[in-house]
């Protein structure tokens, strides 16, 4: 194997892959993009008989890339990002009072820019397979912000209410009520007051916190008052 790789020239591990958006450009390392021929997956599949000669294909860390990448447009005002909702899980059977409960996932979104990442990323990876080491994408789109969400009007869309018993008048005949569900409301607020008040203090910084320190934020809010800056 030490013979097959030294006899093989790896120009991706010498070389850094330069992307540039408008003025500013993005340095991408080896070590930051992942970027080697696979030899050692080569030798294996001709060795297995899957491949008659060596043939190292390049191999890229996309995970990578793309948080440099984010990183980089993050600096550049940011990814334009809509706002939206969505339900996890099954919902519970209020019949038979089954299942279990459903999570409201709901997404703030963030301000930014109008940007095409998979766009990107693919002028990347053909600019690594041609062995070219610069790539200009485009160039930023328009600046948007994510319109704000009503909380209240988004449970009133994904909640089932429940049903009173009732006579009906033709029959006189009860017919039995249903059980509802829905979602905590004061619960939801919460957090989500306590995500908004996590900020970037750096220009170009990623917020970044989790869910003990929301915790934590909801907490200091009750026993003290609003937090006009959180812990960094």
């Amino acid at each position: 194997m030490e013979a097959v790789t030294a006899s093989l020239e790896d120009i991706y591990c010498q070389k850094d892959m330069v992307i540039t958006v408008g003025e500013e450009t993005l340095t991408l390392s080896p070590a930051q993009s992942g970027a080697h021929l696979d030899i050692e997956g080569a030798v294996e599949a001709a060795m297995s008989g899957e491949a008659s000669v060596i043939t190292p294909k390049l191999s890229l860390d996309l995970d990578s890339i793309q948080t440099e990448l984010r990183k980089f447009y993050d600096r550049l005002g940011g990814i334009y990002t809509p706002s939206g909702y969505w339900l996890e899980g099954e919902a519970p059977d209020v019949d038979t009072k089954t299942g279990t409960c459903q999570t409201l996932v709901i997404n703030q979104g963030s301000a930014g820019h109008l940007v095409d990442l998979q766009d990107s990323i693919d002028k990347i990876k053909t600019a690594y397979h041609n062995q070219e080491f610069t790539v200009t994408l485009d160039n930023l789109g328009e600046e948007k912000e994510p319109s704000p969400l009503k909380l209240t009007k988004i449970l009133e869309q994904v909640s089932v209410p429940a049903q009173n018993p009732r006579v009906d008048p033709q029959t006189l005949e009860v017919i039995p009520g249903k059980d509802g569900y829905g979602f905590d409301i004061e619960k939801a607020l919460e957090y989500g007051n306590a995500t908004s008040s996590v900020k970037n203090t750096i220009p170009g910084d990623l917020p970044s916190c989790d869910l003990k320190e929301i915790d934590r934020i909801i907490r200091n809010h009750k026993n003290t008052g609003i937090q006009l800056e959180m812990d960094r």
